[in-house]
C-alpha cells in the first residue's frame, strides 16, 4: 500500500511576486474601480440608490475575492 506523504510544495520568489501582483490588481479592480464606476456612470437612479448599488458591488467583490483566494489556496497555488 502506498504511504501518504505530507510534503508541502514550495513556491518560488518569481511566482510569489507574480501572484501577489495579480491579487492586488484584481482586488483593486473589484473593490475600488467597480464601485466607483457605479457611482460615476449610472445616472438612471438617484444618489442614494447609486450608493446602495456601489455598496452591494463592494460587498460582493469582497466575497468573490475571498472565494477566489480560498480556491487558489485549496489547489496549492498560493
Amino acid at each position: 500500500m502506498a504511504e501518504a506523504t505530507n510534503e508541502a510544495k514550495t513556491v518560488g520568489w518569481g511566482r510569489a511576486i507574480l501572484t501577489t501582483a495579480m491579487i492586488a490588481v484584481v482586488g483593486v479592480a473589484l473593490l475600488v474601480y467597480a464601485p466607483n464606476a457605479v457611482l460615476t456612470h449610472v445616472h438612471s437612479i438617484n444618489r442614494s440608490g447609486r450608493v446602495g448599488v456601489a455598496t452591494a458591488v463592494f460587498v460582493v467583490g469582497i466575497g468573490v475575492l475571498a472565494r477566489g483566494l480560498r480556491w487558489l489556496q485549496s489547489r496549492n497555488m498560493l
